[in-house]
């Protein structure tokens, strides 16, 4: 509880969240999924807990790096965002809040794991039959958290290249050239392929790995032939 308090705290602190009835609702559903879970599925409430958060988290940075902006707002947000700093509070930006968060979910549940206090160890969670160990539910929600991240950026970038605003508030690596709409693509395809594994691990059935390694690159292609279609022969739309 004390690690999601300090969660809560750093959103108020970045100002993600400027409204105490947020932040009070926010709380009230950290201890409902915590406490709610009882004494031996509260490791559970804080899986869900966790990706809550990042999704609210992952939602900011993608408005951050890829905002719904027109050319000449972008312009603006650029001088302004060109200004010296003599400070910087690293603690107030989404990624290092994105970033904390994950490193100490995992060290959280990797603690319980390796020390094994007792009377902590959680039950094995039960699944339309089939038993999983926390450890596993936790990669599940890692993965789950990094899907949701890319599916949130894919929208954005798409949008982007969809109305061609090719200057961007910032770049990531420092290089116009990074082509961040591929790359998120291809770490999504990675999340649906590990996806379709899990999913032919649970009913060991090959029709998932083939869905999940042909569907995902199907719409990307679509994806990319609706782009070029838009700039060049969709302008009466």
């Amino acid at each position: 509880m004390v690690i999601c308090d300090i969660w809560l705290g750093l959103l108020y602190h970045s100002k993600i969240l400027k409204r105490l009835s947020f932040m009070t609702g926010l709380a009230i559903i950290t201890r409902i999924l915590i406490f709610g879970g009882g004494k031996e599925g509260w490791l559970y409430g804080y899986m869900l807990y966790y990706i809550l958060f990042c999704s609210i988290v992952s939602w900011t940075i993608a408005r951050k790096h890829f905002p719904y902006a027109t050319a000449i707002s972008e312009d603006k947000m650029k001088d302004a965002s060109s200004e010296k700093k003599v400070f910087v509070d690293v603690t107030t930006h989404s990624e290092f809040i994105f970033i904390f968060t994950t490193v100490a979910y995992v060290i959280s549940v990797a603690m319980i794991q390796v020390f094994k206090p007792k009377g902590v160890t959680p039950p094995l969670l039960t699944v339309f039959g089939m038993q999983f160990t926390y450890v596993f539910a936790c990669l599940i929600s890692l993965c789950l958290v990094a899907t949701i991240f890319f599916v949130i950026n894919i929208r954005r970038t798409f949008y982007r290249k969809k109305h061609n605003l090719k200057r961007k508030v910032s770049y990531f690596l420092g290089t116009k050239r990074f082509a961040i709409f591929e790359i998120f693509c291809l770490c999504l395809y990675i999340c649906v392929v590990a996806w379709s594994f899990v999913f032919y691990w649970i009913s060991k059935s090959w029709m998932f790995v083939i869905a999940g390694c042909v569907c995902p690159a199907i719409m990307y292609f679509f994806m990319q032939g609706w782009l070029n279609f838009i700039k060049n022969d969709g302008y009466f739309l």
